[in-house]
């Protein structure tokens, strides 16, 4: 396997670092993955945005929040973006928010 370039190693590191930010927020997270649902999304991006963080605040405060909860509140945000910086952001977030799931996908299958 070839080595990534520099820019691929500092957005790497970057992802690295938010993953660090979210360990020290949450924890390990070993949410379900929440995934098979069917999605009926309309409404302006804004519009869009706003159910997906209030949906992932109420699972959040039930304790029903899955990693699909959280990546695609992450998307919403993306998708809602108004500046590239800030979309490069909410992106930085999603890399990150999905090697989560990931990581707690790896713990599953060594059990």
């Amino acid at each position: 396997m070839n080595c990534p370039d520099d820019k691929t190693q500092q957005v790497l590191l970057e992802v690295r670092y938010e993953r660090q930010i979210q360990t020290e927020k949450f924890g390990q997270e070993s949410h379900p993955d929440g995934v098979g649902l069917d999605l009926n999304i309309s409404g302006t991006a804004d519009q869009c945005m706003n159910r997906a963080k209030a949906a992932c605040d109420d699972c959040a405060n039930d304790n029903s929040i899955t990693f699909w909860d959280i990546l695609f509140e992450e998307v919403m945000e993306a998708n809602a973006a108004t500046d590239k910086a800030n979309l490069r952001e909410e992106l930085i977030q999603i890399a990150a928010a999905a090697v989560a799931w990931v990581e707690k996908i790896d713990r599953d299958l060594e059990v």
